[in-house]
């Protein structure tokens, strides 16, 4: 029998999206176009990159690069000093791998000892793969914003699903 080794998965802080790793992101959200974008987010890759800049010092970016080979990112956007959104997208190839399980616990777990109580996750209502990734890390329903954006004029559900940090003694 033969032992495979389970990948091993580092994520780096990016302390600025670089052209290198944006056009790996770009490429990997342009996979699966109607998972990543609706018609009022960036739909170049220059605009992609403008937004990252835009955004630099406010959010924190982690490339994720598994066996030596970077195969996704995760973004956390603070709201409030306690609460936050996150984003993520990995390359098509490693999916079900349990890499971006890994990755995530990680991140998580470093916003969360940053002082994070509530981590927000937003996806289309029809990406069930989000939905189940989501619950893998006990997140719960927030709610449904019904016919909240548009992709392609096609008007789209958002779900919106919680992260909880685990409840202090008293809360």
């Amino acid at each position: 029998m033969t032992l495979v080794a389970a990948p091993t998965v580092h994520i780096e802080l990016l302390p600025s999206v670089s052209e290198a790793w944006g056009q790996r992101i770009w490429t990997w959200l342009r996979e699966e176009p109607e998972a990543n974008f609706d018609d009022f987010g960036p739909q170049t890759f220059v605009a992609f990159m403008a937004d990252r800049e835009a955004l630099r010092g406010q959010e924190r970016v982690w490339g994720v690069v598994c066996n030596g080979e970077p195969c996704g990112y995760i973004q956390f956007l603070p709201i409030t000093p306690r609460l936050g959104t996150m984003h993520l997208c990995f390359a098509k190839s490693v999916h079900g791998q349990g890499i971006a399980v890994e990755a995530m616990q990680q991140i998580r777990d470093e916003v969360i000892a940053d002082g994070v109580e509530k981590l927000l996750i937003t996806f289309f209502a029809d990406n069930l793969r989000a939905e189940h990734f989501c619950r893998r890390f006990g997140a719960v329903d927030e709610g449904l914003f019904r016919r909240h954006t548009r992709t392609n004029g096609r008007l789209r559900d958002v779900r919106v699903m919680a992260i909880f940090a685990p409840a202090a003694e008293g809360d």
